[in-house]
């Protein structure tokens, strides 16, 4: 009988190559200094404190996100962290903690349980199939808060920035320019 099952051996070796390695950021890239000195001619001098994350910052990250999807490795769905609103304010003092200084970040944080969904073609072929990779919930609302901090700064230079127009909010490319 033929095996039409996928060996997870072959598609660690295929998809490492493209995960298993971390590649530095190259902070002396021309093009990131040349986005810094346009965010300063366009901003100037800007208060670099970053504001407290309250509750409201919290409750606000979690409008529109699905209340059951994948479960996440830590087994909390967005649903529950909906419903207990009692610990939003610890949510926030945590994010307050992590932005002020990162180096609190706890490796489990953006932990993420990856799955491979079967696109089509060969069943054993490992390039058949697409990675997905379900993170933790309190990440999703880390990050959403993040998003949310960063646009607030950048909006105003890529509002004059055609070149950069997918970054802006409520935009969808060239469909809306």
């Amino acid at each position: 009988m033929e095996n039409t099952r996928l060996n997870i051996g072959d598609a660690e070796r295929y998809w490492s190559g493209f995960w298993g390695a971390s590649v530095p950021m190259d902070s002396t890239n021309t093009i990131l200094e040349e986005f810094r000195t346009h965010c300063e001619k366009r901003l100037g001098e800007k208060n670099t404190q970053i504001r407290e994350i309250t509750e409201d910052d919290i409750r606000r990250s979690l409008v529109g996100k699905p209340n059951f999807s994948a479960p996440d490795p830590d087994g909390i769905n967005s649903y529950w962290w909906k419903k207990f609103k009692a610990t939003h304010v610890h949510l926030a003092r945590i994010v307050n903690m992590i932005l002020r200084d990162p180096t609190q970040i706890p490796d489990w944080l953006c932990e993420g349980r990856t799955i491979l969904i079967y696109k089509k073609g060969d069943t054993v072929a490992p390039q058949n199939y697409r990675p997905i990779t379900c993170l933790n919930s309190i990440c999703k609302i880390f990050t959403s808060i993040v998003r949310e901090l960063i646009i607030i700064d950048v909006d105003p230079v890529c509002s004059e920035t055609t070149e950069q127009r997918g970054a802006r909010s409520g935009l969808e490319g060239v469909r809306t320019c």
